[in-house]
């Protein structure tokens, strides 16, 4: 293997002049014990970081107190995280662990998780967050940590087939202060003036050659052309503020956004402008002048009787209304200053919907709500627009086009990469996504790849979805991944009754041996569960070129391993050269020595409603 997908965010300005990065060494020591106990011990060299703090006239690279490395066996399929144990603040720390291997990873950053996907690579998902992330410096050199915003702590990577190996950084890192007399800044939002060029969503790692080079993804519906740094903090003289952000060439330069409580500035740079990986650059100190002002927007109606405002905050791009209760019938419109000079209602034929652009038009029509809820409301009165948005979104993940599939067909036959709009209800669950059906036709069902990321959505049985994602194929079978965003009209877990679906049996060990389909069936199977590395097996008997394979469960199945059991799930696809027979597990049954079964799966029941469940 060599490329290991990350999901990351990150961000960037410009730069006059460069600093100099070291690297450090990672020694990985066994130490004998009864528990095995394993010392890795990281010193610094040239090339990597943990972060750099400025003392002395140099930044100097120190571990941090709560500093976490992850160490991984491509081989044997393991990893554990590490947390230091001594060395904090200084250029030398421990780490302490458990992980014996003949060859080994070493990650470093804002890592949030790491596992082995179904072909059996490592994938490794770092994250900083969309407002960046808090780091902790010693910045009077005092003996004291401080929270900070931004951080310099850069993403790194390490490969060896020895016990030392020596990190790698994967970014690079803007410096810049801000000038100020006492002005509340609330956020800095950077923006390339080259809108196709991304700059936080998903990345790839190419690791095959001595130096890591980390690509951002050239998916607008998934990557973003901006990132924004929450600061919210007063300027007094001078503060100090970094961003990690990608190497890359910024065609066209890039525009900076200083909002404060009151107003906003922008810095523009039209020049290209180039950041190298394991860079820190850093800009002339931006003195804070006030450009615009922030307008007072408000949300006038019936749920106000006319005579008030819900007042909107300006967040950098939208005026923002956060958990807007709305009812049937509800009327409003948008208004200035608390006063009917300058308003905006709907446009003459414009449809009033949730999450999707509503044009606005001055003096228009009164807003007439016809669904139920708490909204989020962005306005936008420059482009005279507004969005109605669930829970679950924001106007700037809404994909730009997308197709509305009613059955599972519709999707099947759509192009890879197409953006999909389903509605149906979650049917099963299992560790990295859920199957569910489309349209309310219960055999029409289909998976849903999240990974290991359910922050969006964590699907609950029975929830009824409007769901925008990403057709691909796998394993020879349409799915559904990167999800854009979920709305849930029913987030109630309720305890249906099995009997809409009737699995069909293939235990047979010739039906097993040939069984494949075009669809997600409904399938069981009988045998004697095993464990292969990270995967739970089923030997079905008279059966020898074929395995039935439980795609990570969310149950522990340890206890049953070497027993008899039968499988109720869908079918996913076949791997391994059709080796495997991969099953989303629904119900598990283990069968007695009598014959009889019990069910060891509690609340397996495959969830269905009525057919015509509305909103």
């Amino acid at each position: 293997m060599k490329r290991t997908l990350f999901v990351m965010t990150a961000a960037a300005v410009a730069m006059l002049s460069a600093c100099e990065s070291l690297a450090p060494q990672a020694v990985v020591e066994q130490e004998a014990s009864s528990e095995e106990k394993v010392t890795f011990t990281a010193s610094l060299g040239a090339d990597t970081k943990t972060y750099l703090e400025y003392r002395d006239g140099v930044y100097k690279n120190l571990w941090a107190p709560e500093d976490e490395i992850c160490i991984l066996d491509p081989v044997g399929g393991y990893y554990e995280w590490s947390t230091i144990s001594s060395g904090a603040g200084t250029t030398t720390a421990s780490f302490d662990g458990n992980l014996v291997a003949d060859s080994y990873f070493a990650i470093y950053g804002p890592i949030w998780d790491v596992f082995y996907n179904d072909a059996g690579e490592v994938e490794v998902m770092p994250y900083i967050y969309p407002d960046q992330w808090m780091d902790y410096r010693d910045i009077d050199n005092d003996g004291e940590w401080e929270a900070v915003h931004g951080g310099d702590r850069f993403p790194m990577f390490a490969a060896s087939d020895t016990t030392e190996f020596a990190f790698k950084n994967l970014c690079s890192i803007l410096k810049f202060n801000i000038k100020g007399n006492g002005e509340f800044v609330k956020t800095i939002t950077f923006e390339p003036n080259d809108s196709t060029m991304m700059v936080s969503g998903p990345a790839t790692l190419d690791y095959s050659s001595d130096v890591p080079v980390m690509t951002m993804c050239n998916e607008p519906e998934a990557n973003y052309p901006y990132i924004v740094l929450e600061v919210y903090e007063n300027i007094e003289g001078e503060n100090e503020y970094s961003i990690v952000l990608p190497s890359g060439t910024y065609k066209g330069g890039f525009t900076l956004t200083v909002l404060t409580d009151t107003g906003y500035m922008d810095v523009t740079t039209t020049s290209d402008i180039v950041f190298e990986r394991s860079q820190i650059r850093s800009i002339p100190t931006i003195t804070y002048t006030e450009e615009y002002t922030i307008e007072n927007w408000g949300i006038c109606g019936t749920m106000t009787e006319w005579s008030w405002d819900y007042e909107m905050e300006y967040d950098g791009r939208y005026y923002v209304y956060d958990d807007l209760l709305l009812s049937y019938g509800d009327e409003f419109k948008f208004r200035r200053d608390g006063a009917w000079d300058v308003i905006y209602g709907i446009a003459e034929n414009a449809a009033m919907q949730t999450n999707a652009a509503i044009s606005l038009a001055s003096n228009g029509a009164n807003f007439v709500s016809d669904f139920y809820g708490f909204f989020d409301i962005y306005l936008d009165p420059v482009n005279s627009v507004v969005y109605v948005m669930s829970d679950y979104c924001h106007p700037d993940d809404l994909p730009a086009d997308y197709v509305v599939c009613n059955d599972y067909a519709s999707i099947a036959a759509l192009e890879d990469n197409t953006v999909v709009k389903v509605n149906g209800y979650v049917f099963a669950t299992y560790g990295r996504g859920f199957i569910m059906n489309v349209g309310y036709y219960y055999e029409n069902t289909i998976l849903v790849y999240q990974g290991t990321d359910q922050s969006l959505y964590y699907p609950v049985l029975g929830n009824n979805v409007d769901m925008y994602a990403t057709k691909t194929t796998y394993n020879g079978l349409p799915e559904l991944k990167d999800m854009k965003f979920v709305y849930v009209f029913d987030d109630s877990e309720e305890d249906y009754v099995n009997g809409y679906l009737e699995p069909e049996d293939i235990s047979a060990p010739a039906v097993f041996e040939a069984y494949t389909s075009e669809g997600y069936d409904f399938i069981r199977y009988t045998g004697t569960l095993v464990q292969s590395g990270n995967y739970y097996n089923i030997e079905v008997d008279g059966v020898t070129t074929r395995f039935g394979s439980l795609s990570t469960p969310n149950v522990d199945l340890s206890y049953y391993i070497g027993r008899k059991v039968t499988v109720e799930g869908f079918f996913a696809g076949l791997s391994g050269s059709g080796k495997y027979l991969n099953t989303i597990l629904k119900n598990l049954y283990l069968v007695n020595a009598d014959g009889s079964t019990e069910d060891v799966i509690e609340g397996g029941d495959i969830p269905v409603s009525s057919p015509l469940r509305t909103k």
